[in-house]
């Protein structure tokens, strides 16, 4: 593995120059370094103009450039802050049809004056994924965008870190056309009078300190309703409210209160919601990487009886590890973006030992590549098993996991154990092998007699694990079932 070197003097430049304003121009520099590269440089000209052509775009032009220092001999007005550099030894071994699916979208955003043309590690951690940043999710945005136009009120359940937040922002503008959605994050939130707060923000544009005065002098309950009712008659299209982190804003409300207390502010909260997103027709999706329901039962000691019906019955909606069609070539994607360059075998490496089924966990560690491969200039093979080991060591990507197995055995005596016997066993099966579903529910029963059924589908539902072949259980990411293993290694005595 090692770095792209984006000091080779020549190569073909390809840039798209804005009708009407050609002082406004993105650029793709595809750089050569020997008699090697002709033939993938052909290719991916071919690729190239053939999209240019079938896609109907418009003022792109291919320039030879003999020396990266003589850029303003191709045009004065070329713009090298809006250029990209990429090695044609980075695409060279791909079939045509692989060069148009990585090399076509970049080709459409360059058109569209987009500076970021493939996923980069660095741009994809640390905030919600936007734009080239978000990874697939097509199938589930879809069905998600398809329930709620149908009036279903959704429970969006997602582990930490999953992508969650970024696929709700996600389906906001997906919704945009014909819905009037708000996305509104509840984990900061302290007290309802701040929700309320941030509601009357989005309702009135008044700023967040007046808003709060408003809320001490009218009180938390009227300004909430009133928001709502604001932003539902304010708008032609149906509202849409998505609650992100319900869980965290519930346990900010438990600081420094007994349970009864806590009790009757949680239903308080519930209460005053439920009756206000009745009265305008919202439709509401909660999302968390807690189940809120059982959390209210399992961590607030209420009756769900005593929760309004209207949270009761929301639609779960459990959000699987991410799906790839190709992950080879996605991999390759976010590596072009990263900056990364494969050597022989590289490629395959990463594919099986660091997976985007979880994406932050993975492009966390890709970023950290990056950085050491800045540092050093290249790693081989056992420099790559030594940084993964490092960063699987290190990481509290994954921690996340450990404390839904605590808050489960705290619950449900017994149930703790046995998820982690089930996950023992799926790691140190081969990969692709997993363990027998009958055997996983067998194990729950007798762990905790009554709840083999509904234990195995929160095993399935929260961590990275999927159904293959009908009646075996995998884990979906490799990067978390190296995790494990490692876990397993330090701590299995003690588990």
């Amino acid at each position: 593995m090692r770095p792209r070197n984006q000091a080779l003097r020549t190569g073909n430049l390809l840039t798209y120059f804005e009708p009407g304003k050609r002082a406004r121009n993105w650029s793709l520099l595809f750089l050569v370094s020997g008699t090697a590269d002709i033939q993938p440089l052909t290719d991916i000209e071919t690729v190239c103009r053939k999209h240019i052509e079938q896609s109907s775009l418009e003022s792109f032009e291919w320039n030879p450039l003999p020396d990266q220092g003589q850029l303003a001999e191709v045009d004065p007005l070329l713009d090298a802050s809006r250029l990209m550099r990429l090695e044609v030894s980075e695409l060279a071994g791909l079939d045509r049809s692989d060069l148009e699916n990585l090399l076509g979208p970049a080709l459409d955003r360059l058109a569209g004056g987009e500076a970021e043309l493939f996923p980069a590690a660095g741009g994809a951690v640390g905030a919600p994924a936007e734009g080239i940043q978000f990874l697939g999710r097509s199938t589930e945005l879809v069905d998600l965008a398809r329930r709620i136009r149908s009036g279903e009120n959704l429970l969006l359940l997602a582990p930490r870190r999953s992508g969650k937040t970024s696929l709700l922002r996600r389906l906001e503008r997906d919704l945009a056309a014909d819905c009037s959605p708000i996305y509104v994050n509840l984990e900061r939130d302290l007290s309802p009078a701040d929700t309320a707060a941030r509601f009357w923000v989005l309702a009135t544009g008044e700023r967040y300190r007046p808003a709060q005065r408003r809320v001490e002098e009218q009180g938390w309950e009227q300004i909430l309703t009133d928001s709502l009712r604001s932003l539902a008659e304010s708008r032609s299209l149906p509202l849409v409210v998505l609650l992100d982190e319900l869980v965290f804003f519930f346990q900010n409300l438990r600081k420094g209160t007994d349970e009864d207390l806590h009790q009757k502010a949680v239903l308080s909260f519930l209460g005053i919601l439920a009756e206000a997103l009745k009265g305008v027709g919202a439709c509401f999706v909660v999302a968390g990487s807690l189940d809120f329901l059982e959390y209210l039962q399992e961590s607030v000691g209420l009756d769900l009886q005593r929760v309004p019906p209207l949270f009761r019955g929301l639609q779960p909606y459990p959000l699987p590890p991410l799906a790839l069609d190709s992950p080879s070539l996605e991999m390759r994607r976010v590596l072009l973006g990263t900056g990364i360059v494969p050597e022989p075998g590289d490629l395959d490496w990463l594919v099986e030992n660091v997976d985007l089924s979880v994406p932050y966990p993975a492009l966390r560690f890709l970023d950290q590549l990056a950085s050491r491969l800045r540092a050093e200039g290249r790693i081989g093979r056992q420099g790559l098993e030594a940084l993964l080991d490092q960063f699987l060591d290190e990481t509290e990507a994954f921690d996340e996991f450990e404390e839904h197995l605590a808050r489960k055995g705290a619950y449900m005596p017994g149930a703790r154990w046995a998820a982690s016997e089930a996950l023992d066993l799926i790691a140190e099966r081969p990969a692709e092998e997993g363990v027998l579903e009958r055997w996983i529910k067998e194990r729950f029963e007798r762990g905790v007699p009554g709840q083999g059924d509904r234990l195995f589908n929160w095993l399935l539902e929260t961590f990275p694990l999927r159904r293959q072949d009908g009646d075996r259980v995998v884990f979906a990411s490799r990067l978390f079932r190296h995790w494990w293993r490692r876990q397993l290694a330090e701590t299995g005595a003690r588990r």
